[in-house]
């Protein structure tokens, strides 16, 4: 940390000032109009300097961090920290030796902890789409995109993906965070959201906006074969935070209810299903179940909300209501069962009998506005 800020304050005595920009509205060059706070802006390099992407949360700034030891006019420098809608921690986006590469022109989906799956689903994701919506509106030849460095489900998700959609893409580069990008013109797909950031209510800061979710779901979905026929139970590793303590109790209490319900119970553990096994598992749920954790994420995009509802065990602080807000955004039944207050990285031991009595009852309602209906692909 000492080194990354001697860095970093290093390069800010080259500026005359610096600030932080948390919103782009005066670089904005497209606007979607039905849905305004999906947006491009474009970023140009100062005279004398560069627009930088650096670090692992992929921090957009003009620092002249390529340029320690000469010196050079001071000019006023900006970090720019809009396009993911989160704070990173800055210290370390300076950190570790930096390698330097250039682009004359770009662009950039890459953000807040883009390779961790909620984030790249329901983040990056529909940035990279509407960024291809608008390119060719935009430029009239191909640029390099930069999205988060490589991850399996990042690779599997872009294959889901129709080749046409990247036609004004020259090519998809999965960033290195080690590497520090120079580029005369970045062009930042973004997400503004519709009130300013202090003011958005709980968990809003996180989720996704209904224009995004629409687009997703647009390129993504596809309706199960079948009507909806189990009961998803999305589990952690034991290893991981959040897991249940009393898996086993859990599992039983909620096959029970899956057999009386002529359902099959489901257990889904991501880390086994590749993304398009994934889609097909949760286009066929009729009650997905789990802890608050990027996996109900998939119940965003793959979930038909005609046939299907979300039984979250959320977290009792306001701030982790993002897919209470998601299942209203795309008008999926949802019902939560809170977690007492804890670490959040504990373990969860949910009441079997009390888990069971809030799934049945969001089975019953399910069947008692509509049996499951099939839509034929």
């Amino acid at each position: 940390a000492a080194s990354a800020g001697r860095r970093a304050a290093v390069a800010a005595a080259k500026c005359s000032s610096v600030a932080l920009v948390d919103d782009l509205v005066e670089e904005i060059l497209l606007r979607d109009v039905s849905h305004p706070e999906l947006a491009v802006a474009v970023l140009r390099a100062p005279h004398n300097g560069s627009v930088f992407v650096q670090g692992m949360d992929a921090v957009v700034h003009d620092l002249p961090v390529d340029s320690l030891g000469r010196a050079s006019a001071r000019r006023p420098c900006h970090i720019y920290l809009g396009p993911s809608g989160c704070y990173p921690a800055l210290w370390r986006q300076f950190s570790g030796e930096r390698r330097f590469a250039r682009a004359p022109r770009a662009a950039l989906v890459d953000g807040f902890s883009a390779t961790s799956y909620y984030h790249w689903l329901l983040d990056a994701l529909p940035r990279l789409l509407f960024l291809a919506d608008a390119l060719g509106h935009l430029l009239t030849e191909a640029i390099p995109v930069f999205l988060p460095a490589s991850r399996d489900y990042i690779d599997q998700t872009i294959r889901l993906l129709p080749k046409s959609l990247f036609a004004d893409m020259a090519v998809l580069h999965f960033r290195d965070p080690d590497l520090a990008v120079a580029v005369d013109e970045l062009y930042l797909p973004h997400r503004r959201p519709p009130t300013p950031y202090l003011q958005r209510g709980a968990g809003d800061s996180l989720a996704p906006s209904p224009a995004a979710l629409a687009r997703l779901r647009t390129a993504l979905y596809r309706p199960a074969p079948r009507p909806p026929d189990a009961l998803l139970l999305v589990l952690r590793a034991p290893t991981e935070t959040r897991a249940f303590g009393n898996e086993h109790a859990v599992t039983a209490a909620l096959a029970a209810l899956a057999s009386n319900r002529n359902l099959t119970l489901d257990l889904f553990d991501g880390r086994n299903r590749s993304m398009a096994a994934t889609r097909d598992a949760f286009a066929r749920a009729r009650l997905v179940v789990g802890v608050h954790g990027a996996g109900l994420a998939n119940a965003a995009v793959f979930s038909d909300p005609r046939n299907a509802a979300l039984l979250e065990l959320a977290l009792p602080e306001p701030e982790f209501a993002e897919y209470r807000l998601i299942a209203d955004r795309i008008h999926l039944p949802y019902a939560a069962l809170t977690l007492p207050h804890s670490n959040f990285e504990a373990k969860v031991w949910p009441r079997p009998s009390l888990l069971v009595r809030a799934a049945a009852a969001l089975l019953d309602d399910l069947d008692a506005a509509s049996p499951p209906v099939h839509q034929v692909p």
